[in-house]
């Protein structure tokens, strides 16, 4: 079925057969590239050009859609020029700029396909014979220390100024400047300002030179979208960039984590501290019932994943929001997208570049648990409160002390060490950089560690005036371990000791003086017994990009992408045998493994990927006022993967092993469905797409969007799903009758957009049926295969749609100190897909015995809410600057149908959520906890349950019905926050730098099962500290109930009494930076060097009782068993 579709449909297979060819003519070009670059300078461009009486605007336009040159000019130099009349054919473009600039106070240089012009300088000015009172100086780059020739400077302190530019070597002289306290600023195209404070004595001469930053922002002033780059004045989408600098010395595993919290409505959560732990993130709330990830697109490649790129080897993450943004990438963008742009290689000499991190962890939140004494006392009046005897005596209870903390023991101080390095440089043909990365984190779990290699490369390469071409590639190799778990710290009775008296190691048993045995391993012995027996799960990820490049016009070029993917992970584990024994070191027969038990499980996942990309793009300005740019794109995708999962039970004659071993006769099982429940699956896209942007006199902006995605997941009549989507936009600040506040209001731009996006996460054909082939029965002695259905075909089902609107506005103030965006929005997600179960009576059910399922369309979700995201940055004096940043969100979810619901379905295992029309989805549903019932005197006076005595619960009557049941169970809270924030900010004084970063949830909620390990579980459990609150009498608590030791009581009562409010605000990342004087460094032949502290999750603000407040939380429940960890980091950046 799938090779008919492919073939018929999508025609995948001609391209991907011929795959590995085009990889290897690619390298063979690349490498013919790179041995025969030669310079390009501007006698090698060539113009042709007539115009009468037309504007030097108007020819550096047509030079710029000529030759591909960027030029720099100021508005001023532009206005107060004449009209000017050209006559060019084929005429060099060093022969251009000379006739247009002849007879003008103006002049140019060319760097890197960059055109500067600026102002002459007539004079050369020389530094001897200076008057009194004289102020000069030289103004260099930092980079090569070469002079600035064209830059304004002014000087001035309220009663006196003057203003000139360099000259052709960087110099500048203000003679005759009276005695007094200045302010001298140096400004220049494509440079940030600096100003300097200077005192100028009677009859001083007084050298001032400068080093300008070049300002890379107002160089570029382009923002990353899908399939090219625009503007950042011309966006009408909802898109948030961020800077590498923004998270340059956080620890951070991997990019997602290092974002958290400086986009606004982007929520990341990583849940736990475990070395390697992912993240997961909603962009604009919870819209799916299946999957909410964004999509990842890395270098304009969809592909890969935010845990496997480091911090230091990004540029810019873009965050694309709403439809206008997201449509191009169609069925892939129903979640927004993030957008990667990695580091790559400049043109100029050779770089190297090194980074070091290295620090160490701890917990950073372990609330407190009962103690020996304390637990012993406890557990015996639960056993009381319910009938049963007691499970310690007086004695004991007096000899006890602290006992044994279990976390304490599992708990180490973790180590973290990565390295960065890259080379990258380039000529005036040929980009390159090659890197790579490599990450050590041992966890603060014993035992717990995760090692990744990352190695990167990048080739860019212009082959003659037209052509041009390069590859990409990333490969990635981890393996970890995991750690000893702290949900079997937190719950193992501090009773037990850590060794026996003879001082062995590794207490295996729970002793009951009753004279019962529970055995159970302790979490340390539990985690050790197992080193050795894993491969640690080694990981491969591979992602390859080669294209081609050709230039028709300067206004139109074809782009051609291929890229494949590859990952596979293999799992291998061994259980060994191992013998109980108590703590008197007497065997316990019954208890441990046997040999006959030892297994062995292994477990190999791989998917393959292929992606063709071609795309034709349009860039053309015409009469000087209306720009169109356009790309139209077809692409194929086709992906594969398998899953084999293999166990052994028994024939091993001792515990050296980690294989199925030779001769495996018995106890084998193979299936193609691993223990996490991957199944092998197979699927194709092919898709048209297409966007048109408009933009007159920059200030009516308008974009077009359109994209149409086949998939074989669907039935032949639903496979093709249309989304569009279209946006506006109105600079009014470009309007003349804004001008009169242009002096305040730098930009003022209004947005809208609406469109449409899809999803299609789910399994593979699901409108066919799947069939099971198994031995079956016996007939005649013989055993017969049958096959039988895992699931019922739904020829029906349809793509999920999102519906986005968004309403926006962009600011920026006080020239371009203050910057303002706010965004408004609604996501009304339709047709939503998820697995429904099917009656028993079908008869069809998955080769584990597991009732079958049914893909439908069954909701509709709707999300909609506010972004707001305000920025400050400012200089005090040349010595001192500072920024602020913040960014917040406010969204609410609301579920407006459910599979025909029209009242509510209980959901979770223990019922411990509802989906109900106008909540949200998967809210925490159960009884409303009003205090402890304190007699019985109060029970029988008042609505209650059958059964409740003095010490339990007492729960709200929701219904006035006079009685408690089922029927007053309620909505309790949700886990999706109603707002998210994040606050930054940094001080720059002189060579020293500090930045921080806040990031909260607000108005969230948990439910805490740490709150009923009496209650939920048997006994011999420990607790939290809180349990020393409980009622054990009248008027003793009204909060925290009575204990008891069994699950007879609580279970399936969830209940507000276990719900928390899981509102934080994180100190999320501080750090403290020293960047070296250039002057020291130029013996040593270093560019720059920076060295830093820093220190991540170094407080938390919440009322959250339980190890960490940030997680997703499947139907609201904690399901965290790793704590967050406090890490204090020491690194630097150097560059050679």
């Amino acid at each position: 079925m799938y090779k008919n579709y492919t073939k018929k449909y999508c025609g995948c297979s001609t391209y991907m057969t011929k795959f590995l060819l085009v990889m290897k003519l690619t390298a063979i070009l690349l490498i013919a590239v790179i041995m025969q670059v030669s310079a390009i300078s501007g006698k090698a461009q060539r113009v042709s050009f007539k115009e009468r009486n037309t504007s030097l605007e108007r020819v550096f336009r047509e030079i710029t859609r000529q030759t591909g040159y960027n030029i720099l000019v100021s508005g001023k130099m532009l206005n107060t020029s004449t009209k000017i009349s050209v006559d060019f054919s084929n005429t060099s473009l060093d022969e251009v700029m000379g006739k247009c600039l002849e007879g003008r106070a103006l002049t140019y240089s060319i760097t890197d396909r960059t055109i500067i012009v600026k102002p002459k300088e007539p004079i050369k000015l020389s530094f001897t014979g200076y008057a009194d009172g004289s102020v000069f100086g030289q103004v260099k780059e930092p980079k090569k220390g070469e002079p600035l020739p064209g830059v304004t400077i002014k000087i001035e302190n309220g009663t006196w100024s003057k203003t000139l530019i360099t000259d052709n070597n960087g110099n500048y002289r203000f003679p005759a400047v009276p005695e007094g306290n200045y302010k001298i600023s140096f400004s220049s195209i494509g440079f940030e300002k600096l100003i300097k404070e200077i005192t100028v004595g009677s009859g001083q001469q007084l050298a001032v030179n400068a080093e300008l930053k070049e300002n890379v922002a107002e160089l570029a002033q382009l923002v990353v979208v899908g399939y090219g780059a625009q503007k950042r004045a011309n966006l009408t989408a909802a898109v948030t960039q961020i800077d590498a600098k923004d998270f340059k010395g956080q620890s951070s595993t991997g990019i997602g984590q290092a974002i958290q919290g400086r986009a606004a409505g982007v929520q990341i959560y990583r849940d736990g501290g475990a070395p390697g732990a992912k993240v997961s993130i909603n962009i604009r709330g919870v819209g799916s019932f299946i999957d909410n990830a964004p999509l990842i697109v890395i270098d304009g490649v969809p592909a890969g994943s935010l845990d496997l790129i480091s911090p230091d080897e990004v540029e810019t993450v873009t965050i694309l929001k709403d439809a206008s943004a997201a449509a191009i990438y169609g069925s892939n963008g129903a979640n927004g997208v993030i957008m990667v742009t990695t580091k790559s290689g400049k043109k100029g000499e050779a770089r190297l570049n090194y980074s070091y991190k290295s620090g160490f962890n701890e917990a950073a939140n372990m609330p407190r648990l009962l103690n020996a004494k304390e637990y012993a006392l406890l557990q015996n009046e639960a056993r009381i409160n319910s009938g049963r005897m007691p499970l310690f005596s007086d004695d004991q209870i007096r000899n006890m002390g602290e006992g044994t903390d279990w976390r304490d023991k599992i708990l180490q101080t973790g180590i973290r060490q990565e390295h960065y390095i890259g080379v990258s440089g380039g000529a005036p043909k040929v980009n390159y950089l090659v890197s790579a990365n490599y990450l050590d984190e041992k966890g603060i779990a014993i035992h717990s560690w995760y090692k990744r290699l990352n190695l990167r490369t990048k080739l860019d390469a212009q082959v003659g005036e037209k052509f041009s071409m390069g590859m990409q590639a990333q490969y990635t190799f981890s393996k970890n371990q995991g750690g000893a778990s702290f949900t079997n710290a937190t719950v193992f009775s501090p009773t037990i000791p850590f060794k026996t008296p003879d001082g062995r190691p590794g207490v295996y048993s729970k002793n009951d003086p009753s004279g019962s045995v529970t055995t159970g391993l302790n979490p340390v012995a539990e985690r050790e017994l197992s080193l050795g027996y894993t491969n640690n799960a080694p990981t491969n990820f591979l992602l390859a990009t080669a294209y081609a490049e050709y230039k028709f016009l300067p206004s139109l070029k074809l782009r051609s992408n291929v890229t494949y993917e590859r990952s596979t992970f293999l799992n291998k584990t061994f259980d060994p045998s191992y013998e109980f024994r108590n703590y008197e070191g007497e065997l316990v027969p019954s208890a441990g493994r046997l040999p006959a038990n030892r297994t062995f499980r292994e477990t190999y996942r791989e998917s393959d990927r292929y992606l063709i990309t071609n795309t034709l793009e349009f860039n053309k300005t015409l009469n000087e006022d209306h720009t169109i740019k356009a790309v139209l794109g077809y692409e194929e995708q086709q992906k594969k993967s398998d899953v084999l999962y293999t166990t052994r039970v028994g024939g091993y004659p001792t515990n050296d092993f980690l294989n199925i071993g030779v001769n495996a006769t018995t106890g084998v099982t193979v299936s193609h469905r691993d223990a996490g429940g991957n199944v092998p699956g197979i699927n194709a896209i092919r898709s048209f797409f297409g966007r048109v942007n408009y933009d007159y006199k920059g200030k009516y902006l308008i974009e077009a969007v359109a994209r149409r995605d086949g998939s074989s997941k669907f039935a032949p009549s639903n496979r093709w799903g249309f989304f569009p989507s279209a946006s506006l936009g109105w600079r009014i600040s470009a309007e003349d009758f804004f001008s009169p506040l242009k002096t305040i209001v730098d930009d003022l731009k209004l947005r809208a957009s609406y469109g449409l996006t899809g999803n299609s996460v789910i399994p593979d054909f699901t409108y066919n049926s799947n069939v099971i082939i198994e031995d079956g029965y016996v007939f005649n002695n013989n055993a017969a295969q049958i096959g039988s259905l895992n699931s019922l075909p739904n020829k029906n089902i349809r793509w999920e749609t999102n519906k986005l609107l968004n309403i926006g506005l962009d600011l920026a103030l006080f020239n371009q100190r203050l910057n303002v965006t706010v965004d408004a929005y609604q996501r009304k997600s339709e047709d939503l897909l998820t697995q429904v179960s099917i009656p028993a009576t079908t008869g069809i059910s998955d080769d584990q015995g597991i009732l079958g399922t049914q893909v439908q369309n069954v909701g509709i979700l709707k999300n909609g809410g506010l972004e707001l995201f305000v920025s400050w940055k400012d200089k005090i004096n040349t010595d001192l600057g500072y920024n602020l940043s913040f960014s917040g969100s406010y969204n609410k979810n609301e579920l407006l149908r459910f599979n025909g619901l029209t009242d509510k379905q209980i959901v979770g295992g223990a019922g411990e959520a509802v989906n109900q029309i106008g909540e949200s989805f998967n809210s925490i549903y159960g009884f409303k906890a009003i205090g402890v019932w304190q007699n019985a005197a109060e029970i029988a006076a008042n609505p209650h349950r059958i059964n409740d005595q003095p010490g339990d619960l007492r729960f709200l009557d929701t219904d006035g019905d006079g009685k408690v049941d089922e029927n007053d169970r309620t909505i309790l809270g949700n886990s999706i926050p109603k707002y998210t924030l994040g606050l930054s900010g940094g001080l720059n004084y002189k060579n020293f730098d500090f930045n921080f970063l806040f990031q909260g949830d607000l108005k969230k909620d948990f439910l805490q099962y740490g709150y009923g390990y009496f209650e939920y579980y048997l006994q011999n459990n420990n607790n939290y500290a809180y349990a020393l609150n409980r009622w054990h009498g009248e008027g003793t608590s009204n909060q925290h109930p009575r204990l008891i030791a069994g699950s007879e009581y609580l279970a399936n009562t969830v209940s507000s009494y276990y719900v928390q409010n899981a509102s934080y605000i994180r100190l999320r990342h501080v750090e403290l930076g020293y960047t070296l004087p250039s002057s020291l460094l130029g013996k040593l032949k270093i560019s720059a060097l920076r060295v830093y502290a820093g220190a991540d999750n170094l407080l938390t603000f919440t009322k959250y009782y339980g190890l960490d407040p940030e997680q997703s939380g499947a139907f609201g429940r904690e399901t965290i068993n790793y704590p967050q960890a406090r890490t204090y980091t020491l690194g630097l950046n150097v560059t050679f």
